[in-house]
């Protein structure tokens, strides 16, 4: 018990100090080992338990029916083939709860993703950030977009503008204009990471900020949390000293801007960016998504549409499926060698008016008691991997999958004790006596 406990806290610690494990620029060795060595550690842990939970399902019988106590019991009886049965089984049913479970938390909500069903953004093909096209570059796009609106029931066009220093040199061999952009820090020294947009009363209605409020010396409104500079503006401007923190939102919608006033102080220019988004007041279909295609594809344009990521879905399904029948085709290997060591049992009971639906219980019991054990081990050992390691956003875990949950969790069990019952029953003298030793 002590060892099984000090394996899983030295895995969860190794979790919980371990970030990401890589990013856009590089791999972080230190974290992967530290991922790496907190899973085995908490799976160890966790596996250990498996003696103790077979011991404590044996103490817990005493009310159940004798056929099912002694199903049990034998369980602890037979404590070492029991206790690795219980361990297979729980990596069987873990590894997949935590497919499951962790694709269900990396599903977007309503309110988070990409965008939501409501919006639209059009960019201008082959033009990548921190360039903009050329005003004259823009007639062919803008009519694309004006023709996809209408296709839309005219929602509400909002045309993206960036903040451009006029004194910027234009870089060799790109037509395209640089803009002011923030970058962090890199390995290699900074990385662009957004443009910076010029802020409007559309773009700031999300986070309930009113425009004309906003107070003339602040430098820049935006969601980075991390350390930022400023890359093609003024030097007076790159310490961004007076900021607003927003929340972040949909992550393809514009999260870093400057205002109106911040540009007359600077003396930047506000030029369209060739990006528009587009509000629908009803959500998207994917007829309405197929004709902006065509249309974005004959005038220059690409769109984006909210991402659901209905391949998680599949993957739950497929996870759920598989662990599945694993976890009962160990089951049956097992029940299979347990009652087998048992059979004298079976014999003697037999011998004294015990029926066949007595031997079914037998093996029905064993087979979902252990399924039970599984199924709570295999749980506990994925949601503390899950919630303690750098994988997902620990509240993200809220958002259970109930369907696929109940279909293993339950489910399990109940398929494991419906196959021993109908699979048992055999007079217990047709089984062969075990080998002398």
């Amino acid at each position: 018990m002590g060892l099984a406990a000090l394996l899983a806290a030295g895995g969860v610690a190794a979790l919980t100090i371990a970030g990401d494990v890589a990013d856009d620029t590089a791999v972080h060795l230190r974290n992967v080992l530290l991922v790496g060595a907190g899973t085995v550690a908490l799976i160890l842990g966790v596996l250990l338990l498996s003696p103790l939970a077979v011991r404590a399902l044996g103490s817990a019988a005493r009310p159940l029916p004798l056929p099912a106590r002694l199903a049990l019991r034998d369980l602890g009886r037979y404590q070492a083939r029991s206790g690795a049965a219980l361990a297979a089984v729980s990596l069987a049913l873990g590894a997949p709860l935590a497919v499951v479970i962790g694709a269900a938390a990396a599903q977007p909500t309503a309110a988070t993703g990409n965008l939501s069903d409501h919006h639209m953004l059009i960019r201008t093909a082959g033009t990548e950030g921190p360039f903009v096209p050329q005003p004259e570059a823009l007639a062919r796009p803008q009519a694309g977009v004006d023709q996809i609106a209408s296709d839309l029931g005219r929602p509400k066009v909002i045309r993206l503008d960036v903040a451009l220093n006029p004194a910027a040199e234009p870089q060799p061999g790109i037509d395209d204009r640089p803009v002011l952009s923030l970058a962090t820090r890199a390995p290699e020294g900074w990385r662009d990471i957004t443009m910076i947009y010029v802020v409007t009363a559309d773009l700031l209605a999300p986070h309930d900020i009113d425009v004309d409020s906003i107070d003339p010396g602040v430098t820049l409104l935006t969601a980075e949390t991390a350390e930022v500079r400023l890359i093609g503006g003024t030097a007076k401007f790159t310490q961004l000293d007076q900021r607003i923190h927003l929340e972040r939102g949909y992550t393809s919608l514009p999260g870093s801007f400057v205002t109106v006033a911040q540009l007359e102080t600077q003396g930047w220019e506000r030029v369209p960016s060739g990006q528009w988004l587009l509000e629908t007041a009803e959500p998207i279909t994917e007829e309405q998504r197929a004709s902006a295609l065509e249309i974005a594809a004959a005038t220059g344009l690409t769109i984006e549409t909210r991402d659901d990521r209905a391949g998680l879905a599949k993957l739950r399904n497929v996870a759920t499926g598989v662990g599945a029948l694993i976890a009962l085709g160990v089951l049956a290997m097992t029940v299979g060698l347990i009652r087998s060591e048992a059979a004298g049992d079976l014999r003697t009971l037999t011998a004294v008016g015990a029926s066949s639906s007595t031997r079914r219980t037998i093996t029905a019991a064993t087979a979902g008691g252990l399924a039970v054990l599984g199924v709570l081990l295999g749980t506990l050992g994925a949601y503390t991997v899950l919630a303690a390691g750098p994988f997902i956003d620990a509240s993200a875990l809220a958002r259970a999958p109930f369907g696929n949950l109940a279909i293993i969790i339950l489910g399990t069990p109940v398929i494991a004790a419906a196959a021993g019952w109908l699979l048992a029953g055999r007079d217990p003298g047709e089984i062969s006596e075990p080998p002398p030793v």
